[in-house]
């Protein structure tokens, strides 16, 4: 006898996508040290740095597609905004865009994004991040975690030569490994180790970022635990 043919079949009914839209003003905040010391050099003393800096950008339009897939707990989602910032007599335009990926059950959490950043101010900014999440409950209470993220940035509208003075300050590599203890349903206990490689993230303050890139003394490496707890309603 012969054997019919297996079919996939997929009922559409079983997709879900739900979108947001928004529009107006939006206030970031950067943490541009690193940035202005690999754009202007370690030789320009006198001058304070920014450590963080809160922009406002307005005629900001974005927006997020969030597409809940037939496989229970697994979403796919693109999202994006632009908008321009006043700086002088000009404006400088921010494009942001982003993909990402989740699957959560039970036992098993996994995320992960990618995003692209352009800006057209004086340095030319070009940004690319992601991140990928796991996480895994070995009992109801106790979850063990890893995570990746990276952050590498080009300054395509700075000297060739001061940027090649601190590479790492455009670049950011971390690593970390965390274990949460759940005592209820709302509230969580986590701690996480993390190593670092590159300073766009992890440098001294100022003043000293300047004189460490000048002596050539920039440590690259950092290694930082956390320990937090939260609270959901």
């Amino acid at each position: 006898c012969e054997k019919s043919p297996q079919r996939f079949e997929v009922d559409y009914r079983d997709w879900n996508l739900s979108y947001d839209a928004y529009g107006g003003g939006l206030e970031v905040t950067d943490r541009d040290a690193a940035l202005q010391v690999a754009a202007e050099g370690a030789d320009t003393v006198g001058k304070r740095l920014a450590i963080t800096v809160t922009k406002t950008y307005r005629n900001v339009m974005g927006g997020r597609l969030l597409l809940a897939t037939p496989i229970d707990g697994l979403n796919v989602g693109v999202s994006g905004y632009t908008g321009t910032r006043p700086v002088g007599l000009t404006e400088p335009r921010r494009r942001v865009g982003a993909v990402s990926a989740e699957y959560t059950n039970e036992s098993w959490s996994l995320r992960s994004e990618l995003s692209k950043q352009t800006e057209t101010d004086v340095l030319q900014r070009h940004v690319v991040a992601g991140y990928a999440e796991v996480a895994y409950s070995i009992t109801r209470g106790v979850q063990v975690a890893g995570l990746y993220s990276t952050l590498d940035t080009k300054l395509r509208g700075a000297s060739a030569a001061n940027l090649a003075r601190a590479p790492s300050l455009l670049q950011h590599d971390e690593w970390g490994a965390g274990f949460n203890y759940w005592l209820s349903d709302t509230f969580v206990i986590k701690t996480s180790y993390h190593w670092v490689d590159g300073n766009r993230l992890a440098s001294p303050d100022q003043p000293d970022i300047r004189s460490a890139v000048a002596r050539g003394t920039m440590g690259r490496k950092t290694h930082a635990m956390f320990v937090s707890s939260s609270l959901s309603f």
